[in-house]
This record gives structure tokens, sequence and C-alpha cells, in this order.
């Protein structure tokens, strides 16, 4: 097997599983057919055909994941966009940086509540979203040169939002987890509770 076909199957990986295996040993077989033909053609060949390959796998991959997600997914990553946005604003309207933490603190603990499976994706685009949203602020606004390093600046807010972030959507995690396990314990010791007839 050649170095190319080891990372195309790696490369495989970004689809979802059941599109992997549904469709992985046709698609693997369609590259190998490719790669030989312009492996024969010359670099040229092979440079281009590596580049519409990973082009192909950038887009179509995306597209099954997307296709992949739960609607409830979907709301999250949108209420988590949200939650960003409303965090950046606040920081852009605040005096202190308490009200920002406390945005990021709440709307990440709500959403690692809600969607436990990917709490650090919803964590992460809060904690994106803070810095990035200044810094598209500022590149808007900026007619003049300005000292220093003004991106670096605004990008030094991503360490503190990411902790804030993380631990606000693993509090909310570990809440979940654990109303999960005391309503187990109610429900071994005092059975399913009385039926109505």
């Amino acid at each position: 097997m050649s170095l190319f076909q080891k990372i195309y199957g790696m490369a495989l990986r970004a689809y979802p599983s059941a599109f992997r295996q549904r469709y992985g040993v046709e698609m693997a077989r369609v590259f190998n057919e490719g790669l030989r033909d312009a492996q024969k053609a010359g670099y040229r060949s092979l440079f281009r055909y590596s580049v519409k390959v990973v082009c192909d796998l950038l887009v179509t991959a995306t597209g099954e994941r997307l296709i992949a997600l739960e609607a409830s997914s979907i709301l999250v990553a949108f209420a988590a966009v949200a939650c960003g946005c409303c965090a950046a604003y606040i920081d852009f309207h605040a005096s202190e940086v308490q009200a920002t933490l406390l945005v990021l603190l709440a709307s990440s603990f709500a959403l690692g509540c809600i969607k436990p499976r990917r709490a650090w994706f919803s964590a992460l685009i809060i904690a994106v979203l803070l810095p990035g949203v200044h810094i598209i602020v500022f590149a808007l606004r900026s007619s003049e040169t300005s000292q220093g390093h003004p991106y670096l600046s605004r990008l030094m807010m991503l360490l503190p939002a990411l902790v804030g972030s993380f631990v606000g959507a693993y509090s909310g995690v570990f809440l979940r987890f654990i109303a999960h396990r005391v309503s187990q314990w109610i429900e071994r010791n005092n059975g399913p509770g009385p039926t109505i007839a």
C-alpha cells in the first residue's frame, strides 16, 4: 500500500461511519484506479489529481457530516453562535469583565446540560466568537493604522474565553450526569411510582 493510499484511508474518517461502511470500499477502489492513472501520466497529473481529491473530500465530507447531524445538534450550534455573539456584544458595552464572563459561563453551562455529548463543540464556538467578533469589528472600523499589535491583543481574549466556556459547559455536563444518577437511584429505591388505573 502506497503512502497516498494510507493518507486517503485516514482521510476517509472525515465521513460519518455509516457512510464509510456503505461506500468506503468503493471510494477506495475508485481512488486507487485514479491514482494509478495519474501516476502513469506523471507528476503534474498526480498533483492535479491530489488537489481534486482533497477538494472533493472537503466538500463531500462536510456535506455528509451536516446531513448526518441531528436537528438538535444544529439547533445547539445555532444557539452557541447566538450566545457567542451575545457575549461579544456585552463585552463591547460592559465596563467590567464579570458581565462577559457570566454570559460565557451561563450560556455554555446551559448548552452543556442540553447536549452533553457535544459540549466541547458549543463551548468552542462560544469562546472563539468572543475574540472573533472583536477582530471583525476592529477590522471594519479601523481606518487609521494603530500602534502595536491590535489583533494580537484581541486574540489574547481567546484563552480566558476558552477556560470560561469549557468550565461552564462541563459543569453543565456534570450536573446533568449527577441528576441522571440521582433519578436512577430514586427509581431503584422507590420503584417507578404508583400507576393510575
